[in-house]
């Protein structure tokens, strides 16, 4: 993974941290969280083949790779957008995207949603 790269896990999934970069980090979002967190370093990986169709409790996984990702006009005046694959691999049940101001806006106007949960990051700015 690389600087705004992105990965979805489906629920329910045993997995453990193979390897990281010097000064990775990672934001773990669950909703509901509802499971135990261990550390068992020798744990045996339910399935060593790599299949992005494979479905688990009705997702897929799901990798974005920012460097390869296209950005498209927004729904908001001054924005693009970049989707993440989230709500293709939940059917729905979550989306993502990633904003950024366009060439000559200045602010993310106001927004109104009607989510259940909401996560927003500021990676630049305020």
């Amino acid at each position: 993974m690389k600087a705004g790269d992105c990965v979805l896990q489906p629920p329910e999934i045993r997995h453990r941290v193979l390897e990281c970069s010097p000064g990775f980090e990672v934001i773990e979002i669950g909703c509901p969280a509802e499971h135990m967190t261990c550390i068992d370093h020798d744990m045996p990986l339910p399935n060593g083949a790599v299949n992005p169709e494979r479905v688990f409790n009705g997702q897929r996984f799901a990798r974005h790779e920012a460097d390869q990702a296209a950005w498209q006009a927004g729904r908001l005046a001054g924005v693009e957008v970049r989707d993440i694959g989230i709500a293709a691999a939940t059917e729905g049940l979550a989306s993502a995207q990633v904003w950024r101001l366009r060439q000559g806006a200045t602010r993310i106007p106001a927004v109104k949603h009607a989510a259940e949960f909401v996560f927003v990051w500021c990676w630049r700015g305020r």
